[in-house]
């Protein structure tokens, strides 16, 4: 057993059901500058009143393993020797725990230069592209243009606003990643009903050959973040435009429910695979059955959404069948 825990490359501290160190190996010791004679035998709080605090990860995962008698797993940040500790923590037969400890500071603090790296990169990025956007725009507006330019000037215009939305999903990506989360500005006085038809009829001005039907009814009224909801709109129908053909329908409803307004995207076409479904909001994640002129896509777009709808309070699922098609489903509480 000694032999074990010095040759493994992880710190090391068991415990006793009463909190009391009763092994440490080597690496404990390195990593905590204190030799095992001042560790075995006492309380482990007594040793880092850290482990105590409430409110911390220590604290409460310790107990939830101690108490449950089920494996935990958390990182957490030592500011004191400014550090990032991956901690594992088993139950033993006899009633304690098995602590493993591993500094994991170098890949933590290089995945997050990365995703600064994206941030600063993607808001240095959205400058040079607006300015591209408004020229094509004012081009478009141009008398006289021939056919050949003014196609010219629609693709200038749907490249760049595709460039501009991915930039966006990798700076709320990166939010969300760094632990900030999304923001949202709750408060807005918004109707749903008239947000989500001037949305779709932006959508609908890049892609005129599609049709997107709208339904609504009752009270759409809410307290939310008018911009961040037009983002959960443009992303749902999009991602609907883009797994579907055109003579594939696209509907989209509103209706008051309540203290809730819901928001249904739905369209028809293959279904998503099952085994999609329960990975579809994470990151990163490309439908199979996406059309390849449907554009490019990093994948961020269902995991964005889901954020900005926890955001205000609210909720999303979906629902795919070949007989019913795809439908996702938004609530959003009234108040936000």
């Amino acid at each position: 057993m000694a032999e074990a825990l010095e040759s493994m490359g992880d710190a090391f501290i068991g415990l006793d059901k009463d909190w009391r160190i009763t092994l440490v190996n080597a690496s404990l010791e390195r990593l905590s500058r204190k030799a095992s004679s001042e560790l075995l035998g006492r309380v482990l709080w007594d040793v880092w009143p850290r482990a105590r605090e409430p409110g911390t990860n220590y604290w409460t995962e310790y107990h939830r393993c101690m108490e449950e008698r089920v494996p935990v797993r958390f990182v957490e940040h030592d500011a004191l020797q400014d550090i990032w500790m991956e901690v594992r923590a088993y139950p033993t037969r006899s009633g304690g725990l098995s602590l493993f400890f591993r500094d994991v500071s170098e890949q933590k603090r290089g995945v997050e230069f990365e995703q600064q790296l994206i941030g600063i990169v993607s808001h240095d990025l959205r400058n040079p592209l607006q300015a591209i956007r408004l020229s094509a725009t004012h081009g478009l507006k141009t008398g006289g243009l021939e056919p050949r330019q003014r196609r010219s000037f629609e693709r200038i215009l749907n490249s760049s606003d595709r460039a501009l939305r991915m930039i966006n999903d990798l700076l709320d990506f990166t939010r969300v990643r760094l632990g900030g989360g999304i923001t949202v500005e709750r408060g807005q006085a918004v109707d749903l009903h008239p947000l989500v038809a001037q949305v779709v009829d932006e959508v609908l001005v890049a892609r005129p050959g599609r049709h997107v039907t709208m339904e609504r009814s009752g009270d759409g009224r809410g307290s939310w973040d008018a911009d961040r909801l037009s983002q959960v709109v443009q992303n749902l129908v999009l991602n609907a435009l883009q797994h579907t053909t055109e003579d594939v329908p696209v509907r989209v409803r509103t209706w008051g429910e309540g203290e809730e307004v819901v928001l249904e995207v739905h369209n028809g076409g293959s279904p998503i695979p099952a085994e999609d479904l329960p990975r579809l909001f994470q990151p990163f994640q490309r439908g199979r059955n996406a059309r390849p002129d449907g554009g490019r896509s990093m994948g961020l777009g269902l995991h964005i959404t889901y954020h900005l709808v926890q955001a205000h309070g609210g909720g999303i699922r979906v629902r795919s069948s070949a007989d019913e098609g795809t439908t996702f489903t938004v609530r959003l509480p009234r108040d936000g």
